[in-house]
């Protein structure tokens, strides 16, 4: 009787489906190997235009600072295909990399005509990103892949290798 009863239970499980399948976000947006994803959670995908990684403005004694061009992509993940729901329109990201460790208060760099004031050296693990070109900035560690950190390193590290020729 518990022989039957429990082959009885393990056919049952054994019918479940195994996994939910749902709707992933696409390597590559609109199939354009140029726009590549570099986060995705939940129904929300970061997407970078790889040819946008450029450098913004660059001191060898205060640090530089490089952008990175963004898209945001909203899709209902319960989905049985990808299909965007809504989408940011392009969006610039900067990074600043501090240089000068005998520098720990603010200091100003000059991208193009306008001068930017940037944050202080803290330590070789810490960088800092800003949302709106310089104005405000928040400070991250380059090498933390933990929740919140996840998109902005990703995009850091990819648009950082971009520009130096490590990545295509």
């Amino acid at each position: 009787m518990k022989k039957s009863i429990l082959a009885m239970g393990l056919a049952a499980l054994l019918s479940l489906p195994l996994a939910v399948h749902g709707a992933e976000a696409p390597n590559h947006l609109y199939g354009n190997s140029g726009i590549v994803n570099m986060y995705d959670h939940m129904g929300s995908a970061v997407y970078m235009y790889k040819s946008s990684a450029r450098m913004v403005a660059e001191d060898r004694d205060t640090g530089y600072i490089f952008s990175v061009d963004v898209k945001n992509v909203y899709y209902d993940p319960e989905a049985d295909s990808f299909q965007i729901q809504s989408a940011s329109p392009r969006t610039i990201i900067w990074f600043y990399c501090p240089l000068n460790k005998e520098f720990h208060g603010y200091s100003a760099m000059f991208a193009g005509d306008e001068e930017i004031d940037v944050p202080p050296y803290v330590n070789d693990q810490v960088s800092y990103v800003s949302y709106d070109q310089g104005k405000n900035w928040r400070p991250f560690y380059m090498d933390d892949t933990h929740g919140y950190n996840q998109p902005v390193h990703d995009l850091f590290w990819k648009g950082l290798n971009l520009m130096r020729g490590l990545d295509h």
